[in-house]
């Protein structure tokens, strides 16, 4: 039986991609306080190195039930970010 800590979630890989998927939530939801070249130099970094996290992720089992992670974003918050983006 595995220990909470041996189990898959908390692998390096997994770690180092929740920890650039955090950074990059952040920085998308604090675009408004971003002058727009410093933004778009952030995410030529960000979008590279998340991609990069996210390849090393290990293959998904089934384990999960499909009710398990929300299918939608609200509209509100898409919309406050796709604003954002857009100015």
């Amino acid at each position: 039986m595995q220990t909470d800590f041996e189990h898959p979630v908390y692998s390096k890989n997994v770690l180092e991609f929740v920890t650039v998927a955090k950074e990059f939530c952040a920085w998308l939801e604090g675009t408004p306080s971003f002058p727009r070249r410093e933004f778009v130099e952030t995410g030529r970094m960000m979008l590279p190195l998340l991609y990069l996290k996210a390849s090393g992720l290990p293959k998904p089992g089934t384990m999960l039930e499909d009710d398990f992670l929300e299918k939608f974003v609200a509209e509100e918050e898409y919309q406050q970010i796709l604003n954002a983006v857009l100015v």
